[in-house]
């Protein structure tokens, strides 16, 4: 013992606290590959070995992990990764070198090699979540849907793709235009998971491109009904009450889409469009008052938003406010000069202002914008007080 007390007053003199024992600190397997943790590690088993304090395998092969990851950051893949192959080699309980190897490879766009690796962990380890869903999204980043797809399924079919990982493979599936499989994928993770909220709001988004409303706010409301929703983050909350809102609005459900926008904006107030949408909902409830708080709460929040002026001329007129209507659609007019709806309800405005001769050139200009999509009604309305 007293010979040991003198070799660490030797070491820590030198820099180094190393103590009697095999008690130097392997960074997790989550740490960045360059960190100066995996540096730090290779130095001090180093120092161990050279002074014969390393005198098993378990322990040598944790220097090999340690190096490995060094060699690796320095861009010597290949010679890092044999290190890391024979650390497994010495110590066949430890899932830390095959995992450690996944990672070098994936980012190093060796995702094939990079699933054994992780596979070989997973074996060692079984309670190991892989992250394929990461890989996958950077794939996608890089490379697009296709790819992307191709390295999840590979994974899913090795069981390499937990819950959020088969959620973004269904996202692929759909996005490349296999529909079919993606809801294959994302009902059977409701009949896994129901108490999830994520195969829903997956669903949802399906039945939105498909323009099935109706649908969508239904899977939405099972979304928000679901048991560990309230585990989410409050983001995350907050986009599926905003989602849960519009679908409501364009199947209709206002009281129901009037609530759902609430709790969104309980939850996240700094969005100018969601305080759109909540005017929209307002005036269909024929709630012009409220509405107009809604609409100038979103121009105070984004002043260069069209809709957001064009809600407080919708609101305007019908509070019976013609001037007021006329100065935000001017407004929103100058902010969106290529939409032809917002000339048409500024000729409106002006109309009910009294200036019939530029609502007719107003009405002309829209016209000459894009005819063909005009709201007939509102069209029938400017026209018949410029008739009279």
């Amino acid at each position: 013992m007293k010979c040991c007390m003198v070799l660490v007053a030797v070491i820590a003199g030198a820099g180094f606290a190393l103590g009697c024992g095999p008690g130097v600190r392997l960074p997790g397997v989550h740490e960045p590959l360059d960190s100066a943790e995996w540096t730090r590690c290779a130095g001090e088993l180093a120092e161990r070995e050279s002074i014969g304090l390393i005198d098993d395998l378990t322990l040598d092969s944790k220097t090999m992990l340690c190096k490995g990851v060094v060699l690796a950051a320095e861009g010597q893949v290949n010679e890092g990764l044999e290190l890391l192959t024979e650390a497994g080699v010495r110590d066949k309980e430890d899932h830390r070198p095959h995992y450690l190897s996944g990672r070098i490879l994936a980012e190093n766009g060796r995702f094939e090699e990079a699933l054994s690796a992780f596979e070989r962990a997973q074996q060692r380890y079984e309670g190991l979540e892989v992250p394929t869903e990461r890989l996958g999204r950077q794939i996608h980043e890089k490379e697009g849907p296709e790819p992307a797809k191709s390295f999840l399924g590979k994974a899913n079919e090795r069981g390499l793709c937990p819950y959020g990982c088969r959620g973004f493979l269904a996202r692929m599936y759909h996005e490349t235009g296999d529909d079919a499989k993606a809801t294959e994928i994302y009902q059977q993770m409701v009949e896994e998971a129901p108490a999830e909220p994520a195969a829903y709001v997956g669903l949802a988004a399906m039945r939105n491109s498909a323009g099935d409303y109706l649908e969508e706010s239904e899977l939405l409301t099972k979304a928000v009904g679901a048991k560990h929703f309230a585990d989410l983050s409050a983001a995350q909350q907050a986009d599926i009450h905003y989602s849960h809102a519009f679908s409501r609005y364009n199947c209709r459900k206002f009281k129901g889409a009037a609530k759902s926008i609430q709790r969104a904006l309980d939850l996240d107030a700094s969005r100018a469009d969601w305080h759109v949408l909540a005017g929209w909902i307002e005036l269909k409830q024929e709630s012009a008052a409220l509405a107009i708080v809604k609409f100038e709460k979103a121009v105070e929040l984004d002043g260069t938003l069209a809709a957001a002026h064009t809600g407080v001329g919708d609101a305007s007129i019908d509070l019976g406010q013609a001037a007021e209507a006329k100065a935000a659609y001017e407004k929103a007019r100058t902010l969106d000069s290529a939409n032809a709806v917002i000339v048409l309800k500024l000729a409106y405005a002006v109309a009910l202002d009294g200036d019939l001769e530029q609502a007719a050139e107003l009405v002309d200009e829209a016209a000459a914008m894009d005819k063909d999509h005009l709201p007939p009604e509102l069209l029938g309305k400017v026209t018949k007080l410029i008739e009279k």
